[in-house]
């Protein structure tokens, strides 16, 4: 087009007096997040398998012995365990109106349908951490020494060397913790007090790729060769006296803990002509277990 002509209808439009209404400009939806969401699901074994009921069995190494010439050997003693898991169906519903929709657009659909996957994905962790709360074989350890929870103290936080200790209980164990596979979830509020336990030296052991700088601070996604995955679901307790206690746990990545998954984290839109909108449901099928509870701790602080 012309440019002289181009400008003399721009012109004209900008001072006509009968324009159309201009249309309704409505701002992208933004997902709120329901909380820390790790995503535990990867440091779990998964198996994926459509039953009622997955048994999971596992076998101790047998120890060899010393044998005499021309005698018969020894039975070897070994422990052999089935591991039970039931899987339970979890899953939210949500009805859209049509007139919603068209007030809102389309975009209402698919950032709901987002937020569902993000709450199952909520759901899938908290089964992971409630496996890892009800199983009475893990051992517990609490800060400062203590024999329990009820007698710590403010100064029972979560500090480096604690954390040294741990991983010292866990290689008299027999666990190789130099692979890297080692997760430390933790409450972010203990994530807090190991970080701020450090002294200058270990700033410049970040300096040196320990660690790695950030908006004007150090983040460490590991220490001392240990996963650190803070989550705010974790269980609490109290003390004695009152304060707020905060439990951690140590754990081998794909290996400590098994989840099983009958049906994946599924989303389905369906229309009802009759109420005129949409259903949108999201459910799942889903089961943890512990594997070992020899190669987790269960880490009790203020």
């Amino acid at each position: 087009m012309n440019r002289r002509i181009l400008l003399k209808r721009l012109k004209e439009a900008i001072t006509s007096t009968s324009l159309p209404e201009l249309p309704k400009w409505t701002p992208p939806f933004m997902v709120l997040p329901p909380g820390i969401m790790p995503g535990l699901r990867k440091i779990c074994r998964v198996i994926e398998v459509r039953a009622k009921r997955i048994v999971i069995t596992t076998i101790t190494t047998p120890e060899v012995v010393n044998i005499t010439e021309g005698e018969e050997l020894p039975d070897a003693t070994q422990e052999i365990r089935n591991i039970t898991i039931e899987p339970k169906e979890y899953g939210v519903k949500q009805f859209i109106s049509d007139q919603v929709i068209e007030d809102w657009g389309v975009e209402q659909l698919e950032a709901i349908e987002k937020s569902h996957i993000m709450a199952g994905i909520r759901k899938q962790d908290e089964i992971i951490v409630n496996a890892l709360t009800s199983n009475e074989d893990i051992t517990v350890i609490y800060g400062g020494g203590k024999s329990a929870e009820a007698d710590l103290t403010d100064e029972d936080k979560f500090t480096w060397d604690f954390l040294i200790d741990l991983k010292m209980k866990m290689l008299k164990r027999g666990y190789d913790l130099s692979t890297g596979e080692w997760i430390l979830l933790l409450h972010p509020k203990q994530k807090v007090d190991l970080l701020k336990s450090m002294d200058k030296g270990f700033i410049r052991l970040a300096a040196r790729g320990f660690g790695k700088f950030g908006d004007n601070q150090i983040e460490f996604p590991k220490l001392f060769n240990i996963r650190l995955i803070p989550f705010d679901a974790l269980p609490t307790g109290s003390t004695s006296s009152g304060l707020t206690t905060y439990h951690a746990f140590l754990l081998k990545s794909g290996y400590s803990i098994v989840l099983a998954i009958p049906r994946k984290l599924r989303t389905q839109v369906q229309r009802d002509i009759l109420k005129r909108g949409f259903h949108i449901m999201t459910t799942m099928r889903v089961g943890a277990a512990v594997i070992d509870p020899n190669s987790v701790l269960r880490i009790v602080t203020t």
